[in-house]
């Protein structure tokens, strides 16, 4: 047929079919008349994979098993059901029991399995920084910064500190050009700019906070690779588990009482103001915790731990949560840690969740939306113990 074309004469928006099949999508997407008939019966509902044809395409049987397994209404091993994994253990940091919470399945392939896709450059033209170089920069700034003016007994001020901060940052920009240099002088140029607004915006937000706290503890490493020992926490079930993390920062409150903060230099809108546990967000609890512990009982208690967010897209916003809202982050973690022990990760049933990493797998699996609708229905069809806390707890998150 005329229609029957190569791909690279046909696709010229550059969109490229989701890896379901050998099957093409459309008649434009064959390479030859096999294709175009294979695609043909494939598309009228005719292709089933045949025994035989099994034996001598073992990966097409594998796929056609998978999608079988998963089109039922068990949750079985093609659902994140793993019971040789149950009980497994390492130490936790706050990334890896968020992205539990908010997708068991995804937590299982990267922390359990270990897969890792390769490091992402964004490789953005007339780009220097990419997101996670500016944040590992920003933190490292405002980290020896505020501990330099904290053992002098200063509280930050505009006047007086924007220039002393300026210059710090103009130091680490050198020491990173040394290591890595800009594309040209003009993406270097605006991104230090925008760097020096975001100082800016860091003063003006300090000055006022610190009429009524000051800064004690900067990069409190607990279980990291140059931090000592993970902390044991103690869960309600019984279970122990082990933590490990850094926090930013530690405040005293003139009232009384500490506050911790988190650095973020993205953008505020997967935090809930009212809800430090949407979305599946544990670290300022999980901080609070751990802080509590590394004070072994002190008489000085969290009396809050949120999120500040010194850019200038975000204004110097902070997200702080009081100590009533963050107690059930044990109970959380207790739930959580009981689908570990099951061996049960099931994709998540936020219908919108998206992974960064792993996408292209969940993509190919169905996509998103028909992952956490065959998840709620299973995990309505099987209602262990475990699950059934886990959907429980699902269902408030989302």
């Amino acid at each position: 047929p005329a229609d029957v074309l190569p791909r690279f004469l046909r696709r010229t928006d550059g969109a490229v079919p989701p890896p379901a099949s050998f099957a093409p999508a459309g008649a434009g997407e064959s390479l030859g008349r096999g294709e175009y008939w294979l695609g043909h019966i494939a598309r009228r509902g005719g292709l089933r994979l045949d025994v035989r044809a099994g034996d001598f395409f073992p990966r097409l049987a594998a796929g056609e098993m998978a999608r079988s397994k998963r089109s039922s209404s068990a949750f079985g091993e093609y659902d994140g059901h793993v019971p040789e994994a149950g009980g497994w253990r390492g130490a936790f940091s706050a990334t890896q029991l968020e992205r539990l919470a908010r997708c068991p399945q995804e937590f299982f392939f990267q922390d359990v399995l270990g897969v890792k896709p390769p490091p992402r450059r964004e490789g953005k033209r007339g780009l220097w920084l990419d997101g996670r170089d500016r944040g590992s920069l920003i933190h490292a700034l405002f980290g020896a910064f505020l501990a330099e003016a904290a053992a002098s007994g200063e509280r930050l001020t505009r006047a007086r500190h924007a220039p002393l901060l300026a210059r710090r940052l103009d130091s680490l920009l050198s020491e990173r050009r040394e290591q890595s240099p800009p594309p040209d002088e003009a993406t270097f140029s605006r991104e230090r700019r925008e760097l020096l607004e975001t100082c800016s915006v860091f003063l003006h937000a300090e000055e006022e906070w610190q009429k009524t706290a000051a800064p004690v503890e900067f990069e409190m490493n607990f279980g990291m690779a140059d931090g000592g020992a993970p902390l044991e926490l103690a869960l309600p079930s019984g279970r122990r588990v082990e933590l490990r993390g850094r926090i930013d920062r530690v405040d005293r409150l003139d009232a009384g009482g500490l506050a911790l903060w988190d650095y973020k230099t993205g953008k505020s809108d997967s935090f809930h103001a009212a809800d430090p546990f949407a979305g599946g967000n544990l670290q300022a609890a999980l901080y609070a915790v751990a802080l509590e512990k590394l004070a072994g009982g002190a008489a000085e208690r969290v009396a809050q731990s949120g999120y500040f967010f010194p850019t200038a897209g975000e204004g110097g916003k902070r997200l702080a949560y009081g100590r009533p809202q963050l107690e059930r982050i044990l109970e959380i973690v207790d739930i959580l840690l009981g689908l570990v022990d099951a061996g049960a990760f099931p994709f998540s049933l936020d219908k919108n969740h998206r992974s960064y990493d792993l996408g292209a797998i969940f993509d190919a699996a169905g996509g998103s939306g028909r992952l956490a609708g065959q998840c709620a229905d299973k995990v309505a069809a099987s209602p262990t113990p475990a699950l059934a806390r886990w959907a429980g707890y699902a269902a408030k998150k989302a």
